[in-house]
């Protein structure tokens, strides 16, 4: 089961560490790597496990995408959200479960004219953890959880 310290613990290492590998086993080690759109970052896609993790072009992980509804090809995500915090969440119950973010934003129209989804952020140290809600259900959607660059 991936819980809040095997994560933390892999963000901003490479993917030959030892924290890395455990989440990466923890996911059941079967992914798909695709490269990023103009830049040397790699996916490792966990579409059956529901998580995305991004490594920079040195090969640490910055990133780490939790579907917490189905999307893009990947199945949910039925593992650690937060502490306290279920996946059909609102951002209301979000704040209740942690406390008031430290950033909030979104939910507006944003260049192209694409919808921005609501997003929350808590900040843990160098580690951040973003709540972004669907906008019919207003639920939670997509967990990041990145280091800041």
């Amino acid at each position: 089961m991936v819980n809040k310290d095997n994560i933390f613990s892999a963000i901003g290492k490479n993917e030959k560490d030892n924290e890395v590998k455990c989440l990466i086993s923890l996911l059941g080690g079967n992914f798909k790597e695709e490269l990023a759109l103009d830049s040397d970052d790699f996916y490792f896609h966990f579409f059956n496990e529901g998580v995305s993790l991004l490594f920079n072009s040195q090969s640490c992980l910055t990133s780490v995408f939790l579907y917490v509804v189905e999307a893009e090809g990947f199945n949910e995500y039925g593992d650690w959200i937060g502490d306290g915090v279920e996946k059909f969440y609102n951002i209301t119950q979000v704040e209740k479960a942690l406390g008031s973010p430290d950033k909030v934003g979104g939910d507006k129209i944003g260049m192209f004219n694409r919808y921005i989804p609501l997003w929350c952020k808590y900040i843990y140290g160098e580690i951040n953890l973003q709540y972004r809600f669907e906008k019919d259900s207003e639920n939670i959607g997509l967990v990041v959880i990145f280091k800041d660059s």
